[in-house]
């Protein structure tokens, strides 16, 4: 089975941004915005499988919706222990001026086919921009919106041994939380971090986004094994900009996927004060050149704009204060023995 993960970003906003700062303002108003939506199913009672109760988090920063009936505490304990993981990589208390209004993110564990087709027809409803995805999302396992901050799946894939759904919720709210500070990041950069995220809380992957086919019961747990075997075949090839970058979204590539992976490691092991540094740098190049200005001033995100990748290789250079390829291609090689130069 072809596993789907649907993801549109940079559309707009579906309920005003709260102040910066105030996630108890951002909770409100995402509770106003998909409260609406369930009391409106319900009380039709001809949509979804079963009612939805909502779930916050302590600090706001998160809601789940879950199904009636579904034990939710160990959904509620892996949303909390990722946040805390999310936050010892990226001190909430240090968050960067530049950074946008914070919004709470939204996680819908679905129940059914009717539920995941009823919460996409409503995002699109709500935002005319959404109803080609909506259209394309029928049918699907999950999805993933930058704008509403919000993530669905199935509580249960037939015929899949690749699905968990506590792996599903760290993973995609990785993602969220990644969004909410630092907007769209490149494609490697952003799974490598929800990645290293999942292992952290689950102790195994079961994530592959655009998979298809079987995957074996060791892959889950010996991850972290497949980046000597990528670099091994390579010989003595080095690393380039586009083994990182030309991992297109929306596509499976086993050898992207273990570099992506490995790449994060590196930073988080490695260089740990200056990654989120990377991330507002790559946050404030999109924010720049990613933009369309009008003829009356007024601008817009550009949704498919990506960084080039030798822009992408300046800035990790700049920011790391190392050649970046030439770090990471000596720790892809032998990542116990690795140490960074010293300045």
């Amino acid at each position: 089975m072809k596993l789907f993960s649907f993801a549109l970003l940079c559309l707009p906003l579906l309920f005003p941004a709260p102040r910066q700062g105030d996630y108890e303002q951002a909770a409100a108003d995402t509770m106003e915005v998909w409260g609406a939506w369930a009391a409106e199913q319900l009380m039709s009672g001809e949509i979804v499988e079963k009612a939805y109760i909502p779930n916050t988090s302590r600090d706001n920063r998160v809601l789940v919706w879950v199904p009636k009936g579904t034990k939710s505490s160990r959904l509620m304990s892996a949303s909390k222990k990722t946040v805390a993981i999310f936050d010892k990589l990226f001190d909430p208390a240090t968050r960067e001026a530049s950074a946008a209004p914070v919004r709470t993110a939204v996680l819908f564990p679905l129940s059914g086919p009717k539920s995941f087709k009823s919460i996409t027809e409503a995002a699109a409803s709500s935002n005319p921009a959404l109803a080609g995805w909506a259209s394309a999302a029928t049918g699907g396992v999950g999805f993933l919106l930058e704008d509403p901050l919000s993530a669905g799946w199935l509580l249960d894939v037939p015929n899949s041994e690749v699905w968990n759904v506590e792996n599903e919720l760290v993973n995609r709210l990785a993602r969220l939380l990644t969004l909410e500070r630092y907007g769209r990041q490149p494609h490697w950069l952003a799974q490598g971090l929800a990645w290293h995220v999942e292992l952290k809380v689950c102790k195994d992957v079961y994530c592959f986004p655009y998979r298809s086919g079987f995957v074996s019961k060791k892959e889950h747990k010996s991850w972290a094994k497949r980046l000597p075997l990528v670099m091994e075949e390579r010989g003595e090839t080095p690393l380039t900009a586009g083994d990182l970058a030309g991992w297109s979204r929306n596509s499976w590539q086993a050898d992207s996927a273990a570099l992506a992976s490995g790449a994060v490691d590196m930073l988080v092991k490695h260089y740990p004060d200056e990654m989120p540094k990377v991330l507002s740098a790559f946050a404030q190049t999109r924010n720049k050149d990613g933009r369309k200005t009008e003829s009356d001033g007024s601008w817009q995100l550009i949704p498919d704009y990506e960084i080039p990748s030798e822009q992408e290789q300046e800035i990790l250079n700049r920011e790391l204060g190392v050649d970046f390829l030439v770090e990471f291609d000596r720790y892809a090689r032998e990542p116990g023995r690795y140490r960074r130069p010293r300045k």
